[in-house]
């Protein structure tokens, strides 16, 4: 979705040419075939629009955030973002933008190091892109700097503090830091701004175990399972906790629906516990 609402981003923005009708074409034939998932053919159209304007920065983001989005061909999207960079747009939010982007999928391929390099740029560019900063934390806590990541949270949460997904990510790292009832605050506000976030009771649960808060616990994992019936992490947390607070049965047939969704760690509880 942000990609095709990019690409109508570009079709408002783009500057009158004297090309500008076969322009405007290939930008609207990609926005139909982006939405119709034919991706190669939205590519395509993205090309011949390149043809056309050869330095625009936004064609080359599209181009980027499909291959990254919608094809998984990373290597390809960290191509586009770096010939954004590499064109020395006197545009900043772009060429911030391409850094974000690049360091998004560079996140991905768990090259955090470039990541970080990535979003350092972008943050120089832009410092008040609240979502920036959420990327850099979420990749300073894959480096197990949990400390960094609290300082980059609560500065996209300054910037935008209505944000249900931050507060989550800081809840969890504070519950790496131990801070279990912060965490709990956090957790308790992400659930207040987006109650149907499946993910977000699984981490609350996790948080009410660690203070032994264990029917407040089941509570959301049940919760989580409502909302998202086919997350395994819900039966399998849901039936560790049961099977530790002595609620056997019950638990034993959440730890068996984990195993069959494909969470093996499942069947060493089932092995001591259930048999």
């Amino acid at each position: 979705m942000k990609t095709i609402l990019l690409i109508l981003f570009i079709t408002l923005t783009l500057p009158t040419l004297s090309n500008g009708q076969d322009l405007d074409e290939y930008l609207q034939g990609s926005i139909l075939k982006t939405i119709n998932g034919d991706y190669y053919g939205a590519l395509d159209d993205l090309t011949k629009a390149l043809e056309v304007s050869p330095e625009n920065d936004y064609l080359y983001i599209s181009r980027g955030q499909i291959k990254k989005n919608f094809l998984q061909d990373y290597q390809g999207a960290i191509k586009e973002f770096t010939m954004v960079i590499e064109l020395e747009s006197p545009l900043k939010f772009a060429v911030a933008e391409a850094y974000s982007l690049r360091g998004q999928t560079n996140f991905i391929l768990e090259n955090y190091f470039k990541a970080m390099e990535d979003f350092y740029y972008s943050i120089e560019l832009e410092p008040k892109k609240a979502e920036v900063y959420y990327h850099r934390a979420q990749t300073k806590r894959a480096l197990n700097d949990e400390r960094g990541a609290m300082q980059d949270l609560s500065k996209a949460l300054n910037i935008d503090p209505q944000n249900a997904a931050y507060y989550a990510l800081r809840g969890r790292v504070k519950l790496l830091l131990e801070d279990t009832n912060g965490a709990l605050k956090d957790l308790n506000k992400a659930i207040e701004l987006e109650p149907n976030n499946a993910e977000f009771y699984l981490h609350r649960g996790g948080a009410n175990y660690f203070l032994n808060k264990h029917n407040s616990a089941i509570k959301d994992y049940s919760k989580a399972i409502e909302i998202d019936p086919k997350i395994p992490d819900g039966y399998y947390f849901r039936g560790v906790v049961r099977v530790m607070t002595d609620q056997i049965n019950n638990g034993c047939l959440d730890l068996s629906k984990a195993g069959e969704m494909g969470i093996t760690d499942s069947y060493s509880f089932i092995k001591d516990y259930c048999n």
